[in-house]
């Protein structure tokens, strides 16, 4: 076997997985977490292992007026639209694994410059309503420089970089200090895709495949698991089929 090494250095980040007790916490969390990245723009792939979750989750966004794509066996003949809008500014898409499997997620152009001028009228809103300071944890030094320079040319709040835990972390306060008096916020910075997987798959090589969505050509990306308890893959794990 002979290694090719990719055109590009990745710049992914793979955040691991997160547990939840019940079916209907785990989904409630992705939906939070779809709201999230909508507000400021960064696309999001939210994949399932089956048709049926992928309507679950459709309903629950319809339920919170988000937007977005519903791709699955059911609406294949719209499998190549989808796939190329799913990497737009603001778009949410909801898929099986399977589906539009074979086709890159390409980014819209000026993506991150747009992700980023969000984060800081976000950040600039929460200032303006008396936030005392708002902290954007970065997952790479690439992405922290990326928002400094963006919050740098605003010039309204003053703001601080240090490294810790792994991460950059970028606060930003208002100008006066004394101007803020809400709880402090704390905020996670990401460009690129996002790609959530609500359930792991009994085949590793296939989450993996999940996971290759997402930082394609040395673009930025994150990836991460949402899982519960009552999870088919922890009833194989118990019974030793996994």
């Amino acid at each position: 076997v002979q290694v090719v090494p990719p055109a590009q250095p990745s710049m992914r980040v793979d955040s691991g997985y997160r547990v939840y007790a019940a079916h209907d916490h785990k989904l409630a969390a992705a939906v939070d977490e779809v709201e999230a990245c909508r507000r400021v723009g960064r696309p999001v792939l939210v994949a399932t292992l089956t048709i049926e979750q992928s309507q679950e989750i459709s309903d629950l966004l319809i339920g919170r007026g988000v937007p977005h794509n519903l791709l699955n066996a059911v609406s294949c003949h719209d499998e190549a639209r989808i796939v190329k809008e799913a990497g737009n500014f603001g778009a949410v898409t909801v898929a099986t694994n399977m589906a539009g499997r074979g086709t890159d997620i390409v980014l819209e152009p000026n993506l991150s410059v747009l992700v980023s001028g969000r984060y800081r009228e976000l950040v600039e809103q929460l200032l303006s309503e008396g936030t005392s300071c708002v902290t954007l944890n970065c997952f790479t030094r690439g992405e922290a420089d990326i928002l400094w320079e963006e919050l740098s040319r605003a010039g309204t709040f003053s703001i601080t970089r240090e490294r810790q835990e792994n991460l950059e972390r970028i606060r930003v306060t208002p100008d006066p200090a004394s101007k803020g008096d809400r709880d402090p916020i704390s905020l996670d910075f990401g460009l690129g895709l996002y790609v959530l997987g609500i359930e792991l798959s009994r085949s590793a090589r296939i989450d993996l495949q999940l996971k290759g969505r997402s930082g394609r050509q040395g673009e930025f990306g994150l990836t991460r698991f949402l899982l519960s308890l009552e999870d088919q893959f922890f009833a194989h794990w118990a019974a030793g089929v996994v």
